[in-house]
Formats: structure tokens, C-alpha cells, sequence
């Protein structure tokens, strides 16, 4: 939709006939070219590919540019196994890091996704919900068990650490990670280490896909029926 007011809004929509949704509640993400970055849900197909369980490029006109599907994308829409819990990760020297449902991780090349079983590297991770943040060249994942730090090294996967114990979506703020665990704990932890610096019980999240803000000096964590604030000085 035109910021202006000026011109027609344009649409994308996946072709298959049914599901595939693009539902992550982080929303897509744009590059510096305007490209669009989305990942799919599990679509309803079992035999034909029809960018179910995709990562896919979008023009900024919205038309298909170009594809990644894992070789799997059949067993992974029968399981509901899907991408679409998270979106695209755009990280140092033009690569792309998805994971979803699955709890398997995909680099993929920017400039050529690869189509169907095209990733330069993967690995096992965690069943993610929620955006992972990114710092420098580490991805930190939110998953149902645990909050994991993979580093991304040229066509590498590395886990870095992992914290045990559901997490939301993190944020890098102040100099550490902060994301609100399934217990309803604020938690601030070390990029480098995943030590913890910081805690607060703040209430039970609304939802797993709650995450922190930070501004003015603060972070900001909804609650169920309340918004909790922290200095940062």
C-alpha cells in the first residue's frame, strides 16, 4: 500500500489451492532494495510444489523473484511442520537464514535461493515460534524449549549456546538479549556467553509470540492486562 495515499496497493498470493499462509506475526522483511523476504505455511499439497513451506523473494512490485523449499516440504506439510512460524533472517555477506516448525535451520544464498533443496548449509536447531533477532553475525532463535545463538560463518552453521526453557521472541538492547520466557520472566543475557545479567518475573505473556521493546532508555514488556517498564541505566 502506497505510504502517500497515491496508487494502487499490490498483492501477492501463493499459488496453491489451499493454506501456505503467510502468517508470522513479525510480517515480512524488506531489504535495502525493496524486496520483499517471506517464509510460507505448510500448504495442502502432498505431491505437487506449490511454495508451501518456501522462503520466497518478492519484488518490490510483488512477483515471484525467487524460491527456496527444503527437500522435505511434502513430509513438512503433512506434520504442520511449517516456516511460517518465523520470517526470513537477512545476515552478513547476502545470506538468508530460516528456520520453523521443524526445528531444522537453512542458509540460503541471497542471490540464488536455490529452489527446491538449495540451502548451502542446515543444521538441527529447535522448533522456532517468533522472529529470531539478529547481532552481527548471530542469529538468536526463540524456540519452544530453549533460546539458542547460532553463528553464521560464510556457508557454515555454528550453535553458539543455548538456554534452556520456552522463549519469545528476542531483542538486542543495552548490549544484551532480552526475550520473556514461557514462565512470564524477563530475562537479559550475555550475546557471547548466553549468561544471564538480568531477571524479573513481569506476569504470564499474552501469547509465545510476545516480544520487548526498547525506548527512551527502557525496556517495555506487555503482560497479560498490563505493560511492565525497566530502566536501562
Amino acid at each position: 500500500v502506497p505510504a502517500d495515499g497515491n496508487g494502487d496497493a499490490t498483492t501477492y498470493t501463493v499459488p496453491t489451492t489451499g493454506e501456505a499462509g503467510i502468517w508470522n506475526p513479525a510480517g515480512e522483511t524488506v531489504d535495502a532494495g525493496g524486496n520483499v523476504w517471506v517464509n510460507t505455511g505448510n500448504s495442502a499439497s502432498q505431491s505437487t510444489f506449490d511454495y508451501g513451506n518456501a522462503v520466497i523473494r518478492l519484488t518490490p512490485q510483488q512477483q515471484t523473484a525467487d524460491y527456496f523449499a527444503p527437500r522435505e516440504w511434502a513430509r513438512l506439510n503433512a506434520g504442520d511442520t511449517d516456516l511460517g512460524s518465523t520470517s526470513p533472517v537477512l545476515v552478513p555477506d547476502e545470506r538468508v537464514f530460516a528456520v520453523g516448525k521443524s526445528g531444522i535451520a537453512y542458509l540460503l544464498d541471497r542471490s540464488h535461493l536455490g529452489n527446491i533443496g538449495g540451502a548451502v548449509a542446515q543444521t538441527n536447531v529447535c522448533a522456532a515460534f517468533g522472529q529470531p533477532a539478529l547481532s552481527g553475525s548471530t542469529v538468536f532463535v526463540p524456540c519452544s524449549d530453549a533460546l539458542v545463538a547460532v553463528r553464521v560463518d560464510g556457508y557454515a552453521l555454528t550453535t553458539a549456546w543455548r538456554r534452556s526453557g520456552e522463549a519469545g521472541p528476542p531483542i538486542v538492547a543495552a548490549g544484551a538479549i532480552w526475550f520473556v520466557g514461557g514462565d512470564g520472566t524477563l530475562r537479559a543475557l550475555d550475546p557471547a556467553t548466553g549468561s544471564e545479567r538480568f531477571s524479573a518475573q513481569v506476569g504470564e505473556p499474552v501469547s509465545r509470540f510476545v516480544t520487548p521493546a526498547a525506548a527512551g532508555g527502557r525496556v517495555i514488556v506487555p503482560a497479560r492486562g498490563r505493560l511492565v517498564a525497566y530502566s536501562l541505566r
